[in-house]
């Protein structure tokens, strides 16, 4: 209403623009609402996988040092009584990540942050491409599942870290390329 220099007085122009805004931006919050629901869902999962990845090791650690099994049972229980109090910012990124949601990095997080809706050409590239992190990040873990993954820095800098980060880097690719090759073969 305030673009318009109008005011909610109760008349038929005030209650169309109204109207208007709300058929316009429903698809808008139509997804935005199924993307925070999935985020919600893959949340809980990766709170799920992580609680009971603590809870094993937990245990196992209490078992190794010379705990009994009811002790190690006890010190497992008040590990995830205490991780659920207070469960770590990086679940966030991790269910960010299972939605292709995560923020843009590099030229792409550039172009993203162009796009800001408070100019004119920001507001005209919003419009004709509204949702650029989605799509480039699926691009990239597309990539991430073919023998180019090597060619970029995500790759290399989950080999840095080493451990997980780096088998799970190592497995995509691995995977990906199996995965292109029966396809290839089949066709």
């Amino acid at each position: 209403l305030e673009l318009f220099n109008a005011k909610a007085d109760g008349s038929l122009l005030s209650a169309g623009i109204k109207a208007i805004n709300y058929v316009t931006t429903l698809p808008g919050r139509a997804l935005m609402t199924s993307d925070e629901f999935f985020k919600g869902v893959n949340y809980t999962y990766e709170l799920s996988a992580e609680t009971t990845r603590l809870g094993i090791k937990t245990f196992d650690d209490a078992l190794k040092s010379g705990a009994t099994v009811s002790d190690a049972l006890k010190a497992k229980s008040d590990a995830i009584d205490k991780f659920l109090l207070e469960p770590p910012d990086y679940i966030t990124g991790l269910a960010e990540t299972g939605t292709f949601t995560q923020r843009l990095e590099g030229t792409a997080g550039k172009i993203q942050s162009a796009l800001t809706p408070n100019t004119a050409t920001g507001f005209a590239l919003r419009t004709q491409i509204p949702f650029i992190a989605t799509p480039v990040n699926v691009m990239g873990e597309a990539v991430a599942r073919t023998p180019l993954a090597p060619f970029t820095s995500s790759f290399w800098a989950a080999m840095k870290q080493g451990g997980n980060e780096a088998d799970m880097a190592m497995t995509k690719v691995g995977l990906g390329s199996a995965a292109i090759y029966g396809f290839s073969q089949m066709a």
